[in-house]
C-alpha cells in the first residue's frame, strides 16, 4: 500500500485574513486622507466628524475579523500559516496604527492644536 502524503495548502481563513488586512490599509488611508482634505477645506461639519468615526470604527471591527480569521486560520494543522501570519501582523498594525491616530487626533483636540 502507498501512503499519501497529506499536500499542505493555502486555507481559506488566512487567505481571507491576508486580504482583509491589505484592503485595511487601503481603507485606512482612504479614510484619515478624506478627514484630513474635509478638515481642511472647511467643509467638516458634526455630521462628516460622526461619518468618519463610524467608517473608524467600522475598520477597527474589520480589523478584528481579519485578527480573528488569521488566528482560526494558523491553529489549523492542514494548511500553510503564511498567510494566516501575514494576516494577524498586518490586521495588528493596523488596528494599532488607527488607534494611535485618533488618540493623537484627540491630544490635539484638547490641546487645541487642531
Amino acid at each position: 500500500m502507498m501512503q499519501e502524503l497529506a499536500v499542505r495548502r493555502h486555507g481559506g481563513l488566512g487567505v481571507t485574513s491576508f486580504v482583509i488586512g491589505i484592503l485595511a490599509i487601503v481603507v485606512d488611508v482612504a479614510i484619515f486622507g478624506i478627514a484630513g482634505y474635509l478638515k481642511q477645506s472647511g467643509q467638516q461639519t458634526p455630521t462628516v466628524n460622526m461619518i468618519v468615526g463610524s467608517c473608524i470604527l467600522l475598520l477597527l471591527g474589520v480589523c478584528l475579523l481579519g485578527l480573528g480569521l488569521g488566528i482560526a486560520g494558523a491553529a489549523d494543522r492542514t494548511s500553510k500559516k503564511i498567510f494566516p501570519v501575514f494576516g494577524i501582523i498586518i490586521c495588528t498594525i493596523v488596528f494599532l496604527a488607527t488607534g494611535a491616530l485618533v488618540g493623537v487626533g484627540i491630544w490635539m483636540v484638547r490641546q487645541g492644536v487642531g
